[in-house]
């Protein structure tokens, strides 16, 4: 779970730094949201 996590991570933190690129332009809220989710999910497992 921890290898899973920082994968995850580290994926997290390239959108987080590039954004998600959406029909309106950059997002960078959604994956703030998302990259807690995925830490609090692998927290509670």
């Amino acid at each position: 779970l921890e290898l899973g996590a920082d994968v995850n991570n580290v994926l997290d933190v390239d959108v987080l730094t590039w954004g998600n690129v959406g029909p309106t332009g950059p997002q960078f809220f959604p994956a703030a949201t998302r990259h807690v989710f995925l830490s609090a999910s692998y927290t509670i497992r």
